[in-house]
């Protein structure tokens, strides 16, 4: 009983989305899943809904298209996890032997669950939307994560942080293109500003691949200050974007109260 239940538990870890990301990435407590809600689900959702009517069906969009981005970042994740880090010095080690044997094992069934269950999540947006503009722009957006993400476990270097900030921006915005209006430039700019960006600045301050700028000292000397730089940044972002969009400023209005709760929380901390 005891090893069937462990073969089923892997089977959910590994074929099924967002199940892989609460394994690796959000540590497998209600701490990381409150964190994934507060940094991720929440923003982007109300990106989501403040660019068109407020309904059940766009909400419905936004699940299914969070559900297409993280079954194709995931694979990106399980890469990294099982091939990539054996090229590197220090490598952050996710999984233990038997759950490194079994993704090795079952790589094909794996990867196959996968790309299906995001083909039939593709046609099925892209038919409710008789094929638009929008749903091809997020459907392209999503699918772009494995492209990214396949050069991202390849290189390493510099140019690993462009990846990087380019694969945040289309976890960030692949689901918002399908409703999102104006200039698509202008937009994903002003979006780049308020998820991306700060992301990746506390990762290049941080020094990750071992690669330091000095320029990182002019925002964040101590990286255990980080709290409090992205208080501060997101303040100032607020006063810009209040005379740009009604719509942005409430995004950032959200970060402010958000990071001031983790501020005072963890703000003397590591983050975990």
């Amino acid at each position: 009983m005891a090893r069937r239940n462990t073969s089923v538990r892997m089977f959910f870890t590994f074929h099924m989305p967002l199940i892989y990301a609460y394994h690796t990435r959000m540590g497998r407590s209600v701490r990381g899943i409150g964190k994934w809600f507060g940094e991720f689900l929440i923003p982007t959702l109300l990106l989501f809904l403040l660019a068109d009517d407020w309904s059940l069906q766009h909400v419905m969009d936004y699940l299914l298209l969070t559900l297409l981005v993280y079954s194709l970042y995931e694979v990106g994740y399980l890469w990294n996890d099982t091939y990539t880090i054996r090229k590197e010095k220090n490598p952050t080690l996710r999984l233990n032997h038997k759950e490194l044997a079994y993704v090795l094992s079952h790589k094909s069934t794996i990867y196959e669950i996968r790309l299906l269950l995001a083909v039939f999540i593709t046609l099925y947006v892209l038919m409710e939307h008789d094929w638009s503009t929008g749903s091809l722009r997020a459907i392209l957006a999503a699918w772009s994560i494995l492209l990214v993400y396949a050069l991202y476990n390849t290189v390493r270097g510099h140019l690993s942080f462009v990846l990087h900030l380019l694969l945040l921006m289309l976890r960030y915005t692949s689901a918002w293109l399908l409703v999102s209006k104006g200039s698509l430039l202008s937009m994903l700019m002003l979006t780049l500003f308020i998820f991306p960006l700060p992301i990746m600045m506390e990762i290049v301050a941080k020094g990750k691949f071992g690669i330091t700028y000095r320029f990182t000292s002019w925002y964040l000397k101590d990286y255990s200050k980080r709290y409090l730089f992205r208080l501060k940044y997101y303040s100032l972002l607020c006063l810009v974007y209040a005379l740009f969009s009604l719509n942005y400023f409430v995004l950032t209005g959200y970060f402010i109260m958000y990071e001031i709760m983790l501020y005072l929380s963890l703000g003397k901390h590591k983050r975990p």
